[in-house]
Formats: C-alpha cells, structure tokens, sequence
C-alpha cells in the first residue's frame, strides 16, 4: 500500500485499487478504481475557466474523478495521483506474481520441477548402470576399453570371456 496526500486530497493504491479522497473539491467525494484489471487508462484534466474535471479515460469510457473550480488544483490532483500510482505500483507488483500465476503458473513450476528431477535421474542412473558394468566386467573403466590378454585375429571367433576379460 501506498498513500500520497495534501491537506485536501488523500490518495492510496491498496491492492490493486486506486483509492482517492477528495475533501476540497466542488463536491467532496471518494473515488475508487480497479486499476490492476485496466489494459489502459489516462489520466486528464480537461474543462475551461472556472470548472476543471480530472478524468480518467480506460476503453471508451471517460470517468470524472473529481470537480475543481481552479485548473491549479486539478493540476495538482493529477501530480498528487500519478505519484500515488507510480510508487504503488511496486507494491502492488510484489503481489501481482502469486494472483497471476494461479493454476497454470502452478502447473508449469511443477512441470518444471519434474523435468528436472527426470534430467537429474536420467544422468544418475546412466551413471549407475555404467559403473555396474564397469566393476562386473572388472575392469576400472568402461567394457571394450581394454584390449585382449592375447591378440585376437580378425575372422578368428573369441569367447566374449577372453574379449570383455571377463575370465581373468
């Protein structure tokens, strides 16, 4: 939550929400958005001498925040609610993960996970099974690393015993 004020306006971003008190204004009101669910939005003051709106316009609709008989009011509610969303928007940020993620966001981190410990497993059990074969074979590396005890002659049939060393 972040709140910004002046002795007439009372600004704060709860939750996702622009939350603002206008206690001076033409007519005293408290104004409230949903500005986390907003794609975009303006805010603008518009109007001619004597009576000023600040207006925030999202989609096609205009929405009149707030009445001011003086442009330097309006102007200064306007600075006073762009502070409030540009330092709120930080802590609306840090809760903005967890309510998107949701289900799929969820999904996808255990996904990720499993994928992983599949990855890890995969290696561990090749590596396994590689120095199983290694110490059965008695040898200190993999099988066929080490040449025959006796020279074999191409063509000339071998017992896998006396190839792999296995008959040692």
């Amino acid at each position: 939550m972040f709140a910004s004020s002046s002795k007439d306006i009372d600004a704060k971003v709860v939750d996702g929400a622009m939350v603002v008190a206008f206690n001076a204004g033409d007519t005293p009101r408290v104004w409230r958005a949903d500005i986390g669910h907003m794609k975009t939005a303006t805010l603008e003051v518009r109007g001619a001498k004597g009576k000023h709106q600040l207006v925030l316009k999202s989609g096609e609709t205009d929405d009149v925040v707030g009445d001011f008989t003086d442009k330097e009011q309006a102007a200064a509610a306007l600075r006073l609610l762009t502070d409030a969303l540009m330092k709120g928007e930080g802590a609306s940020a840090a809760a903005a993960p967890a309510a998107k993620s949701g289900v799929f966001g969820t999904l996808f981190k255990v996904i990720g996970v499993l994928a992983v410990l599949y990855v890890v497993g995969l290696f561990g059990l090749r590596m396994l099974v590689m120095s199983s074969l290694s110490h059965r074979a008695g040898m200190g590396g993999p099988p066929g690393m080490h040449a025959p005890q006796s020279p074999v002659q191409q063509g000339t049939p071998v017992a896998p015993d006396d190839l792999l060393g296995g008959g040692q």
